[in-house]
């Protein structure tokens, strides 16, 4: 089983339903992110969602499909992932001189470490939007970016 059907997996129980949701459109991919050697056993996505949700003005980028293999978690690996990912996120924002990028994500009630991590991260609270807009199991985040400020030296 790939990482990616195991991640599937997991939410059908967590949530016990039969869909949690479509998987983001390839040609709005900005990255992907992965920890393996061998083998994968972390991966991250970052999603341009530019235009999609009438809610979201801004240029927005949005984390997508976190997992970490079971046999891997306690180790810190989606930390670093999520690092990796702003990393991929300020080069976005220069390559594209997008000073007002926002980068969000969205978790649910039913993944309490995702929320604690993304607590701990300094990732801010922020009201539903897009499809979660009146989802009352969704949490979403926004990740500070400090972006547009003038480097020192």
């Amino acid at each position: 089983m790939t990482l990616r059907e195991m991640a599937h997996a997991e939410l059908l129980v967590r949530y016990q339903t039969d869909y949690v949701g479509e998987d983001p459109n390839p040609e709005a991919l900005v990255a992907q992110v992965v920890v393996g050697v061998p083998e994968i056993v972390a991966c991250a996505l970052l999603v341009d969602v530019t235009g999609k949700y009438e809610d979201l003005a801004s240029p927005v980028l949005e984390v997508k499909r976190v997992f970490v293999h079971p046999d891997q978690r306690g180790r810190g690996l989606s930390k670093l992932l999520l690092n990796a990912v702003v990393d991929q996120a300020y080069a976005f924002a220069r390559a594209g001189d997008h000073d007002d990028l926002r980068l969000l994500l969205e978790t649910g009630v039913k993944q309490p470490e995702a929320i604690a991590r993304d607590t701990a991260l300094g990732d801010v609270p922020i009201p539903t939007y897009g499809e979660w807009k009146d989802d009352e199991n969704s949490r979403c985040f926004e990740v500070p970016l400090t972006l547009g400020t003038p480097s020192a030296g």
